[in-house]
């Protein structure tokens, strides 16, 4: 697993990104990235994390919540997604 991204709207991600670095008890990042621990670490992967992020301007939706799974295969699989009311969930494969 590389981790999950989470794109919210503007004014909502400074204070996400304090509640998300409270909960996996980290200080609070500028660039809104929390390290997460593995229990099995694979050479050569990314550590696994928590990315928050700004939804894009034209967003029509409050949240996306995506979970990254890292594959051999990076860039070959279409991510898999489901819209839940406003919101958008999906699987991506990296």
């Amino acid at each position: 697993m590389a981790g999950l991204r989470l794109e919210v709207r503007q004014d909502h991600l400074e204070r996400l990104s304090a509640a998300t670095a409270a909960i996996v008890d980290a200080s609070k990042e500028d660039g809104h990235r929390y390290e997460t621990g593995a229990p099995n670490a694979v050479d050569g992967l990314n550590k696994p994390s928590i990315r928050l992020q700004a939804a894009p301007g034209d967003a029509s939706r409050d949240l996306s919540l995506t979970l990254v799974l890292q594959t051999a295969e990076h860039g070959k699989r279409d991510p898999i997604q489901e819209r839940i009311g406003d919101g958008l969930i999906s699987i991506a494969f990296e």
